[in-house]
């Protein structure tokens, strides 16, 4: 597709749509005696009664979905590379400490955090 094509595909979908919108129309409701609410203590049958599931599509109970590699763990199953095993330990002491600072910690002045 040439660069020409691809304008000319793209100027088709800027701006709305050309052409005389329609006018709006007046909805009439009948609400007549009729028509009673529906009873909220109904009983729906089951849209899925007559379908057939595979034995292989259920789980069992407590059963969850392997992600393979971190065997569904929170935070991964491989340890962070050593270029950044320090800045990890950090932050999951800071997580673990019970009383975090109120004041963020300094920065030493002559440039931007490593």
């Amino acid at each position: 597709m040439t660069r020409e094509e691809m304008s000319q595909f793209v100027e088709r979908f800027s701006g709305p749509p050309e052409g005389p919108s329609r006018e709006g129309q007046e909805l009439e409701v009948d609400l007549d005696s009729e028509s009673a609410p529906l009873d909220p203590n109904r009983v729906v049958p089951d849209p899925l009664s007559g379908v057939r599931q595979s034995e292989g599509a259920r789980r069992s109970q407590g059963t969850g979905v392997n992600d393979g590699l971190g065997m569904s763990r929170q935070g991964g199953g491989t340890p962070p590379p050593p270029q950044l095993r320090k800045l990890v330990e950090a932050y999951q002491r800071r997580l673990s400490d019970t009383n975090p600072p109120t004041t963020p910690p300094s920065r030493p002045s002559g440039g931007p955090p490593k």
